[in-house]
């Protein structure tokens, strides 16, 4: 089994690493994420929002330690690790904020047909990868993904090397 390393980018050594998940142990996940979305699916937007608020309040709870993390992966500055916080918690928000209007029927200029038009429906588990090296990065665009899936009723089976899971990790304490 594979192991993912977190380095400190200011002192080169190994803070944490995390395994693999085995082969086997996956069909399990999606099953699991299967039956999350039958009933999240029945979840109102409105409380679907207000989850995706609560958690841009956590980042923002948390900022202080947040940005450590960023500090010690990738030795960037405070300053830069409060902001890419903030676009994380403000990401949240505008998805929790904007879904009701971002989800709702548009109609189309009929091209051919009585009438045409765009309607959101839920999809089920979709399989998000995010592969980028940069914490924060790598947890906004998530956060973006995430949102958008949630809003319409999607589940994520959401594979990462270990960055978002760790900040999502220090999220739930």
């Amino acid at each position: 089994m594979s192991k993912f390393a977190v380095t400190n980018a200011n002192t080169g050594e190994v803070e944490e690493e995390f395994a693999s998940v085995p082969v086997e142990e996956i069909p399990a996940y999606i099953d699991r994420a299967h039956e999350a979305f039958l009933s999240w699916k029945e979840t109102p937007l409105h409380e679907r929002a207000a989850i995706l608020r609560k958690f841009a309040d956590l980042v923002d709870a948390n900022a202080d330690e947040m940005t450590d993390i960023i500090g010690r992966e990738m030795g960037k500055v405070k300053k830069q690790g409060y902001a890419e916080v903030d676009k994380v918690a403000r990401t949240a928000r505008w998805m929790a904020d904007n879904a009701a209007a971002n989800l709702a029927p548009t109609q189309l200029e009929a091209a051919g047909a009585a009438s045409s038009y765009v309607e959101h429906q839920p999809l089920g588990v979709l399989l998000g990868i995010m592969l980028i090296a940069n914490p924060m990065f790598s947890l906004n665009l998530a956060t973006a993904f995430i949102g958008a899936v949630l809003c319409v009723d999607g589940v994520i089976n959401l594979w990462d090397i270990f960055y978002v899971s760790r900040q999502i990790r220090n999220l739930r304490r």
